[in-house]
C-alpha cells in the first residue's frame, strides 16, 4: 500500500511526526515506528491546536507542541488544512531542538504571519470575490470545497476549470461541480492540457442541469466569468498549477496597467 511505502522513510532511532491520518494509515505508521524502535508523535494528540478566529485569508490559532505553548499565532494562509500543515511544521521545529537545532518562538510567529503561497486559496479581489486555487486531485479539491462552504455559504459560485490529462478529473468534478452555479471550462498552456470539450464529457454527469460554457483562452474565461458575476457571485478558478500560474500572471499584468 501507499502507506507502507511512505513508512519506509522511518529510520531506527529517528523521531517521527505525523499529521492526522485515517485509522488504517495510522496503524501502518505505528507498526513501522515500533519495528524501528522510534518515537511517533501525532498532530491532534501530542501536538494540539485550535482555531480561534479567521478571515478570508488569515487564521488565528492556539498551538501546544511537545515543548511549549503558543497562545496566539496568526497564519496568512486560508483553509483548515493549512492549520494542520502549520501545526505539523511548528511541531517538527520544536522536536528538533533535541538535536541542537533551535528556532525562536519569535521566528515561528513571524514566519507563520508572513508566509506566502501563491495560488493556494488566494483571494485576488473582493468585488466580485475572485479566488484562485491549484487543486488538481480529490484531496485538494475537498480542501477547497470545505473552505468555500465555510466562508461563503451564500455565494453562487462561477467555477473556472482547466485540467491536465493525467489528473483525476472525476474526483475533482464530483466534489466541486455540485457547489457551482455556472461552470466555465478552459485550456491551460501545456501540451498535456485536457481540451475543454473532453473535460465537459467527463464532468457533465456531476453537473445536473447547470450551465457549462467553454472559453478556450484563459483571458476570455476570466472576462466571461466577470461578465456573468452579480453581487452574490464568487469566481473560483482551479484544477491545475499551470492554470493558477496563468491566472496570477494575468492578474498581475492587469494590476500594473491599472497602477
Amino acid at each position: 500500500s501507499i502507506a507502507t511505502e511512505k513508512s519506509g522513510i522511518i529510520k531506527e532511532g529517528v523521531t517521527v511526526l505525523t499529521s492526522p491520518q485515517n485509522r488504517a494509515v495510522m496503524k501502518v505508521l505505528e507498526q513501522a515506528a515500533r519495528e524501528k524502535k522510534t518515537e511517533l508523535y501525532k498532530v491532534g494528540e501530542d501536538i494540539q491546536f485550535e482555531r480561534r478566529g479567521s478571515t478570508s485569508q488569515t487564521q488565528i490559532f492556539y498551538l501546544k507542541t511537545t515543548k511549549r505553548t503558543y497562545p496566539h499565532l496568526v497564519l496568512s494562509l486560508a483553509g483548515r488544512h493549512q492549520l494542520i500543515n502549520a501545526a505539523t511544521a511548528v511541531g517538527a521545529i520544536d522536536l528538533i531542538e533535541d538535536k541542537g537545532i533551535f528556532t525562536s518562538p519569535e521566528a515561528v510567529r513571524k514566519g507563520l504571519k508572513e508566509v506566502k503561497w501563491p495560488g493556494r486559496i488566494e483571494t485576488l479581489s473582493t468585488e466580485p470575490v475572485f479566488i484562485v486555487d491549484c487543486a488538481h486531485n480529490g484531496a485538494s479539491a475537498q480542501a477547497l470545497a470545505n473552505y468555500l462552504k465555510e466562508k461563503f455559504p451564500r455565494k453562487k459560485i462561477i467555477l473556472i476549470l482547466g485540467i491536465l490529462k493525467n489528473k483525476d478529473i472525476e474526483s475533482i468534478a464530483r466534489i466541486l461541480c455540485p457547489l457551482a452555479d455556472k461552470i466555465i471550462l478552459t485550456r491551460v498552456d501545456s501540451p498535456r492540457a485536457l481540451p475543454p470539450e473532453e473535460i465537459e464529457k467527463a464532468i457533465v454527469k456531476f453537473c445536473g442541469k447547470k450551465e457549462i460554457l467553454i472559453e478556450k483562452k484563459i483571458k476570455n474565461a476570466i472576462l466571461c466569468a466577470q461578465d456573468l458575476a452579480c453581487y452574490d457571485h464568487l469566481i473560483c478558478t482551479t484544477g491545475s498549477v499551470y492554470l493558477a500560474g496563468e491566472i496570477l500572471k494575468y492578474h498581475r499584468k492587469k494590476e500594473k496597467v491599472c497602477a
